[in-house]
């Protein structure tokens, strides 16, 4: 009997193509006079197998259990990674036609595909695509020894599912592994400052900028740093030099004979009170400009200095 999917020979009283696996409508078939064909001896050893390896393998985890709670934590994962061989077992046992069809339309399925991404170039198809339908194309031509053919599609269906779990499980593996380096990266990064931009000198954070007091309702502007860092007051009617900035962040009080330093900023943004004898810290210029006095547990918004 000719194959009208593949074009293969068969025997005459064969109700599935031993090349394919399509189901083939024979004279016997079409008399409705053909009853359902017994368990071969072939698959009923192969069923015998896999039953006693499934015993055999809850029977190993039972025996190693404790407490109850690593027995239904252990049992769920027999079943689970049991739970191919078990549907492959369901198909050759009940001798399910459409188990049958469906495992030979995903063997055609794998083999396209694998022409597919063999045409094709790039390191994900060299090191997972290919190989992986490979495998599959492999174990689907090793099983083409087996006559039954629900037995044939049973272990089809398991060892592909096997295969296709352990790619999954090694994708999955392989992201999540990337996603904690990432992370471990990100956090080296953060505890060691290297993500940080430069540090900008205290005397550039007040250069060309408009000095605000926040201490009202509404900020008041009080003051103006040049590009030179030279301080002046801008409350009355003209602007008048009152201080100006060092190159290394001392701020000084020009309204006298003699410049007299006030204040000192470093290059974390830290305002340190240096009129009297010990200098102190009283206050911060963050990175958006906020001056923030040291009272408090949190502190105090005092002022701000904007970029002109």
């Amino acid at each position: 009997m000719i194959c009208s999917e593949c074009g293969g020979d068969n025997d005459e009283d064969s109700r599935f193509c031993i090349h394919c696996g399509i189901h083939i409508v024979s004279s016997i078939d079409s008399t409705d006079t053909v009853t359902s064909s017994s368990v071969s001896p072939q698959a009923n050893r192969g069923m015998i197998a896999l039953g006693c390896l499934i015993g055999l393998v809850l029977i190993a985890y039972v025996i190693s259990m404790e407490t109850q709670a690593q027995f239904s934590a252990s049992l769920f994962y027999v079943l689970f990674l049991s739970f191919p061989a078990i549907l492959g077992g369901i198909v050759a046992l009940f001798r399910i036609d459409k188990g049958v069809q469906w495992g030979s339309g995903f063997h055609l399925w794998a083999e396209r595909r694998r022409d597919h991404y063999r045409a094709r170039k790039g390191a994900l198809n060299r090191i997972f695509y290919r190989p992986l339908l490979w495998c599959v194309s492999k174990a689907a031509a090793l099983a083409e020894s087996i006559e039954d053919p629900y037995l044939r599609t049973g272990v089809r269906i398991a060892v592909m599912l096997y295969i296709f779990g352990f790619a999954l499980y090694i994708a999955i593996s392989v992201v999540i592994a990337i996603l904690l380096m990432m992370a471990a990266f990100w956090l080296l990064f953060k505890l060691l400052g290297w993500d940080e931009s430069p540090k900008m000198p205290g005397r550039e954070r007040l250069k060309n900028t408009d000095l605000y007091d926040n201490r009202g309702i509404i900020p008041r502007p009080f003051g103006r740093v040049d590009k030179d860092g030279n301080i002046y007051d801008t409350n009355g009617v003209f602007q008048s030099k009152v201080g100006h900035i060092g190159e290394d962040g001392r701020v000084y009080d020009d309204r006298g004979l003699f410049s007299k330093e006030i204040m000192k900023i470093d290059d974390e943004g830290n305002i340190y009170n240096t009129a009297g004898i010990l200098s102190r810290q009283v206050g911060t210029i963050d990175e958006d400009g906020d001056v923030v006095t040291e009272k408090g547990i949190l502190g105090t918004k005092v002022g701000k200095v904007k970029k002109v």
